[in-house]
């Protein structure tokens, strides 16, 4: 894969390169855990209706599947963040930031690889969505 410096953001040859093996060191790290991971339906008795245990056993398997179950969600969001970064170092757009343009800069980057937008937009759309989602009195 060719990777593009884009001028707007800032960054160097050097940085983009250790950028670009930090998300590559992410998203192998995803990968093997997602290779290691049990299936989460692989013929309990619980799935075939059969009961396991007393109520608090019953509660504990559910809560465990439904942890697994987040956490491959969460693991296949961030796969696609970084799939996402490393499409935008091919076209050259990464490093800047996708509401306001301008860089992102590397330390923040260097923290979140995939970043889309600078620390300080990053913010406003979380307080904005946070409004959003405000219960009413």
């Amino acid at each position: 894969m060719q990777v593009k410096v884009n001028p707007g953001s800032r960054l160097t040859e050097d940085q983009l390169a250790s950028l670009r093996a930090s998300l590559m060191k992410a998203k192998h790290d995803i990968v093997e855990r997602e290779r290691q991971r049990r299936p989460i339906s692989n013929g309990d008795p619980i799935e075939q209706g059969a009961p396991v245990g007393d109520a608090a056993d019953q509660a504990e398997l559910t809560f465990e599947q439904s942890l697994a179950a987040e956490l491959v969600e969460a693991d296949r969001s961030r796969l696609k963040d970084i799939d996402d970064a490393l499409a935008r170092m091919e076209q050259g757009s990464y490093g800047v930031c996708e509401g306001t343009r301008e860089p992102i800069g590397f330390e923040r980057l260097s923290a979140q690889p995939w970043a889309r937008y600078t620390g300080a937009y990053q913010e406003q759309l979380e307080a904005a969505a946070g409004h959003r989602h405000a219960p009413t009195l």
